[in-house]
């Protein structure tokens, strides 16, 4: 189910009236007083935006923020950060994929067939070891 606005400022830990003020003086693309249920969109732009406000950004601080970013404000926070040497926002870069265990047992199999290790193929003991793989 779709929050409100006011919904999702309490979530955010931002007052309504500050919520508002970010609308008029154009910091936020839509009026939050008058949309009854945010669609995603709208949300994000109000996560992104509010999370700045929570962190304590004053209007001034905003304005700088977002001055390079385009409107709507539908970044992720979680996809983006403000580098503040550069004065920008740079995009995360992506996380390394999870290795397939389906491939790298594949790929384990292939070295010790290359590497004419029986032994360990058949599932012999390891000498010294004293356990059977």
């Amino acid at each position: 189910m779709p929050l409100s606005p006011q919904q999702l400022c309490e979530q955010l830990g931002v007052n309504w009236w500050a919520a508002n003020q970010l609308y008029a003086v154009g910091l936020l693309s839509f009026n939050p007083e008058v949309v009854k249920a945010l669609d995603e969109r709208r949300e994000v732009e109000l996560r992104f935006v509010g999370a700045l406000v929570a962190a304590g950004c004053e209007n001034a601080m905003l304005t700088r923020l977002l001055a390079p970013l385009e409107k709507p404000y539908c970044y992720r926070p979680d996809r983006v950060y403000y580098d503040w040497s550069s004065r920008s926002w740079r995009l995360l870069p992506e996380p390394p994929e999870e290795p397939d265990p389906d491939q790298i047992l594949s790929d384990w199999i292939s070295s010790l067939e290359e590497a004419g290790d029986i032994g360990t193929l058949h599932g012999r003991v390891v000498e010294g070891s004293g356990r059977e793989s």
